[in-house]
């Protein structure tokens, strides 16, 4: 076999090559992926053929699909073939409600239900129309709120994770609203107190204090509006 090339669309991953069986002493071809497994019969000479799965249950991730040759000895070759199972967002259910309960910090209550309640068909346009009200630049496709703000979650979740709780962590609560702070005053050993943060956004006219009470990491926030300077 060469020549393999593989696809998913609507949640079915197609699956190309070509058999160089000339000699006809291949069977067969097994192809596997997850818990799904396909064979096919080949015949004598060189051809192409192909191989459909239904990927609609597959998680979005990385998989490896198998692919085994067999002649009447057994098993001839294999080779393993790297998959990404991907597909939008708003198909993927797992995906989708974490997604919505990111919008805890941006939507209100009404409208993150609405969401999570929403049918797969109205997902898309549900999502599009939620964050047109935060745009910008509405006459461009581009939308630098939504991606200004889940920039922010991950950037909570790859810096405040470390004994805390990411982009639900009350930081990154406070990063996600806010963005970076003009200035970061950490005092982690100071002598008979717990470590503690100060962020500073003179833009804002705001200042929050973050106590780690337990010396675990996790920062609580002591001050939830934020005490004026």
């Amino acid at each position: 076999m060469a020549n393999i090339y593989w696809s998913v669309h609507n949640d079915t991953l197609h699956l190309t090559f070509t058999v160089f069986n000339e000699q006809g002493m291949i069977d067969s071809v097994s192809a596997t992926i997850a818990d799904s497994r396909r064979i096919i019969s080949l015949r004598r000479g060189t051809y192409a053929d192909s191989i459909d799965f239904d990927v609609a249950g597959l998680p979005i991730d990385d998989y490896q699909l198998r692919l085994e040759m067999y002649a009447e000895q057994g098993k001839v070759d294999e080779s393993i073939i790297p998959i990404k199972v991907s597909r939008p967002f708003y198909l993927d259910n797992a995906t989708w409600a974490a997604k919505v309960e990111q919008l805890q910090y941006i939507g209100t209550p009404t409208e993150i239900d609405i969401l999570e309640r929403a049918d797969v068909s109205e997902r898309d346009s549900l999502w599009a129309a939620f964050w047109k009200n935060f745009d910008p630049t509405p006459n461009t496709i581009y939308n630098e709120k939504e991606v200004e703000y889940y920039e922010r979650i991950a950037y909570s979740d790859e810096h405040f994770a470390n004994g805390d709780r990411g982009w639900r962590s009350d930081r990154g609560r406070v990063f996600v609203t806010y963005g970076p702070p003009d200035e970061i005053q950490s005092y982690p050993y100071e002598l008979d107190t717990f470590p503690y943060e100060i962020w500073i956004y003179y833009k804002n006219n705001l200042r929050f204090i973050f106590v780690d009470r337990y010396g675990f990491g996790q920062y609580t926030l002591v001050n939830r509006n934020g005490l004026r300077p």
